[in-house]
């Protein structure tokens, strides 16, 4: 993270939520809004977002997944193209 935030091309912003987005692959234009004040907006012209939420794996447990085999998700689908090269 530090590595990161140090270099001189990339902006982090933390505790903030996106409430606007348009535009198109290299010509981005985003409102992002502080969680801590909500009053506070900052809009950025950008080519690339990366957005990272802290997310975590579901497993579920109904649709018949672990008991019909074309039922899986994305990371099951990612370890099987891995293993075999097809689904």
């Amino acid at each position: 993270l530090t590595r990161v935030q140090d270099h001189k091309d990339i902006t982090v912003h933390f505790n903030t939520k996106v409430s606007g987005n348009a535009g198109f692959v290299g010509n981005f234009e985003t409102t992002l809004e502080n969680r801590e004040d909500p009053g506070q907006k900052t809009t950025v012209q950008h080519g690339v977002t990366v957005v990272a939420t802290g997310g975590k794996p579901f497993q579920p447990a109904e649709y018949l997944y672990g008991e019909d085999d074309r039922v899986f998700t994305h990371l099951d689908f990612d370890e099987r193209l891995k293993e075999k090269g097809d689904v």
